[in-house]
Order: C-alpha cells, then structure tokens, then sequence
C-alpha cells in the first residue's frame, strides 16, 4: 500500500501531539500488521527434534548430530534438541561421536522430510556396554 503525498501533507499541517498522533497513524497504516497472525505470512521454515535415550553402562555425555553430512550441534545422552529454521525438503540425519563402547540400536541413519510449520521429531536409542 503506497502513501499519496497529500496524506503526509496533512499530517504536516497538524501541530503538537495531534502532528504526532498523525504521524503514528500514517506509519500504522503504511506498514500494517506484521506476524503470521491473519495467515498471509506462512511459516517458511519447519525444525527437526531429536531425541536421544541412552541405557547401559558407562554412558556417553552427548552425540553430535549431523544433518545432511553437516556438523548441526550436540545433544545430551539422554536428551531433546531442536534445531528450527530448517527449510522444507529431505534431509539425511544421524547422531555421531557416540564412543566405542555404545551402539545406535536402531538404523541411525534417518530421513527427515521437513514440512513448513511444523516439527518432525526423530528418536534414537543407544546402548552401551561396560
């Protein structure tokens, strides 16, 4: 929505705090509302949780997690971590460092299909051995 001149000039002929209201007004009226709130502005962007349970002897402190062969961070043996801003699409997922004595019992090699607006949560069990 563009401002016609004549509106900014009316503004201007205003004094004191009407001049000021005015002004508020204009800038209100220029910009509009922002946020997803009226659903013009979907989210762009959905996050992968993951989640990590780890049962057995001498146990790991945390994994590191690789998103599409990417170092994206660490989390705790026994823990959930998101990792938002995510853009939408598939994307190939594992916990690395997980050390000698643990295993992924399961495939740790997953496919996370990230959808906007929403989270996807993969769960990963280890096991470890004295």
């Amino acid at each position: 929505m563009a401002l016609q001149r004549s509106s900014l000039t009316v503004g201007r002929n205003l004094q004191g705090r009407d001049h000021d209201y005015a002004k508020n007004v204009l800038l209100a009226v220029h910009y509009g509302p922002c946020g997803d709130d009226d659903g013009t502005n979907p989210p762009a962007t959905g996050s992968i949780v993951f989640q990590a349970t780890t049962t057995g002897d001498a146990l790991d402190d945390s994994y590191g997690v690789s998103i599409d062969g990417s170092a994206a961070g660490t989390i705790g043996a026994n823990a959930s971590r998101t990792f938002s801003d995510q853009s939408p699409g598939s994307f190939s997922v594992l916990l690395t460092d997980v050390a000698t004595n643990c295993a992924v019992t399961a495939s740790n090699h997953e496919n996370a299909n990230v959808v906007a607006g929403q989270s996807i949560t993969l769960s990963f069990s280890v096991q470890c051995a004295p």
